[in-house]
């Protein structure tokens, strides 16, 4: 599991929630395979963080079910993808 920023860091205000992102993203283990699945996960209406599944389909299950304690909801749902994203992530009080 891979991830970048795709905001400015000194001026973007990360969610509280992005330390426990990466402490996840550092646990998993490298894998070699080919089934990419992309993520983003928005703030403030900013897909501000993409992160790349690497081993397919099962560290994609294991990223919702992480992010889901967090109260994140995935838009994609069954739309296949919103731009080139297979989930794209947003805190449930962004919602309402």
């Amino acid at each position: 599991m891979k991830s970048k920023y795709l905001v400015n860091l000194a001026t973007f205000e990360l969610p509280p929630v992005d330390t426990e992102i990466t402490a996840f993203i550092d646990k998993q283990e490298v894998y070699w395979g080919n089934n990419f699945y992309k993520i983003g996960i928005m703030h403030n209406g900013v897909i501000y963080r993409e992160i790349l599944c690497e081993e397919g389909l099962n560290e994609l299950t294991s990223f919702h079910n992480f992010i889901g304690d967090y109260g994140y909801t995935d838009l994609v749902g069954d739309r296949g993808h919103i731009k080139s994203y297979s989930s794209l992530f947003v805190h449930n009080s962004a919602l309402r």
